[in-house]
């Protein structure tokens, strides 16, 4: 009975001495269930990457290009392209897709088209998606601020204050939007507290230097704008900003120094070249102001106050000849510009020799 027993083993024994191929169908199994689920999902992502790699998506399956990962990915790299056909297939798709981003990245789209208005109607509907869609609220200050609807502008950026309390950029942005208004007060109480939430932020210290260089006043400009250089030394704009400073004080010197170390760095920034011409002018060095007036001409032949203000300093200089040669060569190069020139400074009709 014994031996019969070991012959005819029960269901259970006979599973647990066949338990490795028991394990063996339960690994084909679950691998059959996890490859169902994740092919497909391995096969999308094989797709889009290769789609990022290549210059055009004729290798995608139908089944695939339907994919809204995919059809938005194509929207992505179409608007990349200039060709306006692209650009138009990729507003489509962004139109199609019932998400708030897809909506903000098609308001960003029709604003790159320079359509300021309908990308704006699109982040609205972004927003009603998501209220709090803090990316779109700033955007849409943006947008109105681009338009020079400075209210509208404070109502979203107000709104983004709101959702973002701890960020700087909402109260620079209102504080910049109350100052276009007008509001100089307001826009002096954000401007700080952006700079309060970011002392050293780029953002943040410069627009309130734009303020304070347009309105004052001129201790506190002055004190903001050597703090802010300290940290941001490279800034050749505060190095302007800093020599018109001194020449409001009338510290010649240091002006001279500010706008001359300008120049080497910006050879092209020609109000400052202009700047240092004026200076030279009321520091009575009229050959120096002649010459950098003949410097931005040669780059801007077209602006009449150049022309005036070399006329000015040739003739401060007395060098009459120089000043005549000049209203010669515009008679003859530039008749209407050397009529402006003739009629602003009063002059008589030079004898010209052709």
């Amino acid at each position: 009975m014994q031996l019969q027993a070991m012959r005819n083993p029960t269901p259970i024994g006979s599973l647990w001495r066949h338990r490795g191929w028991l394990w063996w169908m339960a690994a084909v199994t679950i691998l059959a269930l996890v490859s169902y689920r994740l092919i497909p999902s391995w096969a999308l992502n094989q797709t889009l990457l290769q789609f990022l790699h290549e210059d055009a998506p004729a290798s995608l399956e139908a089944t695939l290009r339907a994919h809204p990962r995919v059809s938005w990915l194509e929207g992505e790299k179409g608007f990349v392209l200039t060709d306006p056909t692209t650009h138009a297939r990729a507003l489509s798709l962004w139109a199609e897709q019932p998400d708030w981003n897809a909506r903000m990245l098609h308001a960003q789209a029709l604003a790159a088209e320079d359509e300021p208005a309908m990308a704006l109607q699109w982040l609205k509907l972004a927003l009603q998606l998501r209220p709090d869609f803090l990316a779109a609220v700033d955007y849409a200050g943006t947008l109105a601020n681009r338009r020079a609807d400075w209210h509208q502008a404070v109502r979203y950026w107000e709104q983004a204050q709101r959702l973002a309390p701890a960020s700087a950029k909402p109260y620079t942005n209102l504080g910049m939007a109350y100052y276009r208004l007008g509001n100089h007060a307001a826009a002096r109480q954000h401007l700080r507290k952006g700079i309060e939430l970011d002392p050293l932020g780029w953002e943040a210290n410069h627009s309130y230097l734009i303020f304070l260089r347009e309105v004052g006043p001129l201790d506190e400009y002055a004190t903001e704008l050597e703090r802010v250089r300290a940290f941001t030394p490279e800034a050749v704009v505060y190095h302007y900003w800093g020599g018109e400073l001194a020449l409001r004080q009338s510290k010649y010197a240091e002006a001279e120094q500010e706008f001359t170390y300008v120049l080497e760095q910006r050879p092209d920034w020609y109000i400052v070249a202009e700047t240092l011409a004026q200076l030279y002018l009321e520091t009575e060095r009229p050959q120096l102001a002649a010459r950098w007036y003949h410097y931005v001409l040669e780059y801007n032949p077209d602006q009449v106050r150049y022309h005036i203000g070399y006329l000015w300093a040739v003739r401060a200089a007395g060098d009459l000849r120089a000043e005549k040669r000049h209203l010669c060569d515009m008679q003859q190069a530039q008749p209407e510009i050397y009529q402006e020139v003739r009629l602003q400074l009063n002059l008589a009709e030079p004898i010209c020799h052709n």
